[in-house]
């Protein structure tokens, strides 16, 4: 698991914003959001790639039982994991 950390210069923040916006609730869930990462659940997880769901199914296929992707420009590989959300797909692929 890694750490993250939110830096906020303040300063800046206040001279170029004005209040309202620092006080707007956006603002405050952004800063709970980065402040405590790991109380929140990511679905996307440990997945590298991602495009739109049409594309990934226009452009993948299966043979023999696995899931390929032809990932435009660089080659074809196999998807080891994948997850649908919304209208994108977020996937792991095996060099």
């Amino acid at each position: 698991m890694h750490k993250h950390t939110l830096l906020i210069n303040y300063e800046s923040i206040t001279t170029n914003h004005d209040s309202a916006q620092l006080n707007s609730a956006a603002w405050k869930n952004c800063v709970s959001l980065a402040s405590n990462v790991t109380a929140h659940k990511n679905p996307i997880g440990d997945k590298l790639y991602y495009t739109a769901t049409s594309l990934f199914n226009n452009l993948s296929y299966t043979e023999n039982g696995k899931l390929y992707y032809k990932m435009p420009g660089t080659g074809t590989f196999q998807v080891s994991s994948k997850i649908a959300i919304g209208g994108h797909m977020f996937f792991n692929i095996i060099p």
